[in-house]
This record gives C-alpha cells, structure tokens and sequence, in this order.
C-alpha cells in the first residue's frame, strides 16, 4: 500500500510540474524551428467558457458551468483555471469537476474567498490519451450577497491553461469571461 502511494504521489507530481511548466513556458520558439502561421493556428483550439452566460440568479445560491470546447485535434489531459470574481457578491465558492474528464484527479483547489480568486487544476490519469470535444469540465456553485441588483464578472487570469497530448505549450485558443446577474426580488407592499 505504502508502495502504490508513491507510485500515485509521484504520478501527481508528475503532471503538475507539466502543468506548471506550461503556464511558465513563453510561445518562444528556437530558431529554425518556427512554425508556418497555420501549424501555429491548429495547436490552439480549446476554449473555455461559462453557462449560462449571462446567469441571472434571484436566489441565495447559484451554480454556473465551465464549458470546454477542445476543437477537432486536440486530446486534452489536464486542465488549469485561474478565476477572478467579486467576493462582496459572491462571499462563499466552491468548484468540484464536471463530467468532461472521465475519472479525474483533482491536482489542487484553492479558493481565495478574501481576494476572490479560484486556482484549479485537474487531470486524467496518466495513460488515459486524453479527451476531446465539448462537455462541462467544471462545476462552480455560490453564495450571493443580495442587498442589490448587481452585474458581477467571472474573469479568467493569465494561469489559466490546457494541457493535450504530443503538444508542449498550451492549447488554450480563448477564454471567454461570464456574467453573473443577481436581483433582488421586489418588496411586495404590505
């Protein structure tokens, strides 16, 4: 058993030191091996998001979804969001995986409920050759602060990346901001 737990830390390690090297790795590329306009083109096809975007919650809670569309070549791996919002409107966070990655390993979670910053990081288990297509890769479920209508952004930081396979640098082509609407419910007349 003490075994299997080695062998499962080291795997771990493994992956976030690949997720970390990509988030620190420039688009730089050695000279003579730059890549024609188009090659470069095709290794970025993911995309993340939000749904629904706008969200409109007139409740206490709320859930949105990360969607990610990973474009028709890449096999995605590992995924790394890095995600401001605004803790006077949304004071308690919380995200767990969506149903994108089939058995995923959560690498780390930290929610920054002071600074309002969600840092989230997950992967497929080494071997699995990774996924493609469409699906919810997350799920981010809050509180709201309802004293008024209030517009308050979901906004993805630079650390956000994709990791896929048989490609070093990140295949993030675009992550699009979301929106969430709060309203407080019109005080019925006495």
């Amino acid at each position: 058993m003490v075994k299997a737990l080695i062998v499962g830390l080291f795997i771990l390690s493994v992956i976030a030191i690949t997720l970390f090297s990509l988030r620190s790795s420039s688009n730089s590329f050695p000279k003579g091996n730059t890549p024609k306009p188009e090659e470069k083109a095709s290794v970025a096809q993911t995309t993340l998001s939000f749904s629904p975007d706008p969200l409109t919650v007139s409740e206490d809670t709320g859930k949105i979804d990360l969607i990610i569309d990973t474009g028709k070549e890449n096999k995605v791996t590992a995924v790394q969001v890095a995600i401001k919002y605004n803790p006077r409107h949304l004071p308690s966070v919380d995200i767990t995986p969506g149903s994108f990655f089939q058995n995923p390993i959560v690498l780390f979670k930290k929610i920054d409920d002071k600074k309002g910053i969600i840092s989230f990081a997950v992967a497929l288990p080494p071997g699995s050759g990774g996924e493609n297509g469409q699906g919810t890769f997350a799920h981010i479920t809050f509180t709201t602060e309802r004293d008024s209508n209030e517009i308050t952004g979901l906004q993805f930081l630079p650390e956000t990346v994709v990791a896929a396979t048989h490609i070093n640098t990140s295949t993030l082509k675009e992550a699009i901001n979301g929106r969430i609407v709060i309203q407080v419910p019109e005080k019925q007349p006495l």
